[in-house]
């Protein structure tokens, strides 16, 4: 688990930082996405994972207050994604336990502000994590926790 005040973020060199240091002139340049279950990952449960790329500055300290059950709460997530058509942009992922999704790409037009993966995790905690200016990153789902590191893939 995290300590109170920090965020996991995924910069250049894999460094985390405290959230006010974040800012939101964080580029976001995501290109693929690798996950690695073990297997008892989120207790033996199946895994809902979004990665949401924002396109408005305003929206990044909504989404810094948000949890994961927040934000998978009633699908939440679909009323955000109505409410900002173009300005969100969601992806979303299912892993297994036991389970490696080798790099999925990441695809946009426009470039992101901000960045956030949040995973449908059985255990307590925000399991919401920002990414930034990595290309690609492995998300690894352990039985309580999850974490993301820089990925550099085969493909």
């Amino acid at each position: 688990m995290m300590g109170l005040g920090v965020l996991p973020f995924v910069g250049q060199s894999n460094e985390r930082f405290i959230l006010g240091h974040l800012g939101s002139k964080t580029k976001v340049k995501i290109k693929t996405v690798t996950f690695s279950a073990s297997n008892q990952a989120n207790q033996n449960y199946p895994t809902e994972i979004h990665l949401v790329l924002l396109y408005d500055p305003h929206l990044i300290s909504e989404f810094l207050k948000m949890s994961a059950d927040d934000y998978f709460s009633d699908k939440n997530y679909e009323q955000l994604q109505k409410d900002h058509t173009s300005t969100i942009k969601i992806y979303k992922y299912q892993v297994t336990p036991g389970s490696r999704i080798e790099a999925r790409k990441v695809e946009y037009a426009d470039s992101p502000v901000a960045g956030f993966l949040f995973a449908s995790y059985r255990t307590p905690g925000d399991h919401r994590i920002r990414i930034g200016e990595q290309r690609n990153i492995m998300v690894m789902l352990d039985e309580d926790d999850w974490r993301v590191v820089p990925y550099e893939s085969q493909t």
